[in-house]
């Protein structure tokens, strides 16, 4: 996936590694995720026609699905998974776990991830929006039905 790149020139990889130690470094912090996290144009991955965004506070990837006009759940989340463009196809390969290095300090566990209902986000702004809203509170689009 070297070949693609975020708005801001990153990797697929590095906007991870940024959204990992930005999330350690602000953990428990009462601040402005806009402060912390920059804009939501510092986390969007095009690879050919296909729009990805990483939430990193939440360490999900969503696609966006034009079809529908609306951001959808990827199933993945960091270091899971890697996105590449398979001719015309959007694929998703898995990624190999690194081997543990023994020397190195026990890794924190990560924060246990409840199921709920679909989360949505408006197609034009990316606010996210209730599962019963019609419109986007923030710009007022029109939202696709749930």
């Amino acid at each position: 996936m070297s070949s693609q790149r975020a708005q801001n020139g990153a990797t697929q990889a590095e906007l991870e590694a940024r959204a990992e130690k930005l999330s350690a470094a602000n953990e428990g912090s009462s601040k402005n995720l806009q402060e912390v996290y920059g804009s939501l144009n510092d986390w969007l991955l095009e690879i050919g026609p296909c729009r990805l965004i990483l939430i990193p506070f939440q360490r999900e990837w969503w696609c966006y699905d034009e079809p529908h006009r609306e951001w959808r759940f990827t199933g993945k989340h960091i270091g899971e998974v890697r996105f590449v463009i398979d001719g015309k196809q959007l694929t998703v390969q898995n990624v190999q776990p690194a081997v543990p290095n023994p020397a190195a300090a026990p890794a924190k566990p990560p924060a246990e991830r409840t199921t709920t209902a679909v989360r949505r986000f408006c197609p034009l702004c990316g606010t996210p929006v209730g599962a019963a809203w019609k419109f986007c509170q923030s710009c007022g689009e029109a939202l696709p039905p749930p």
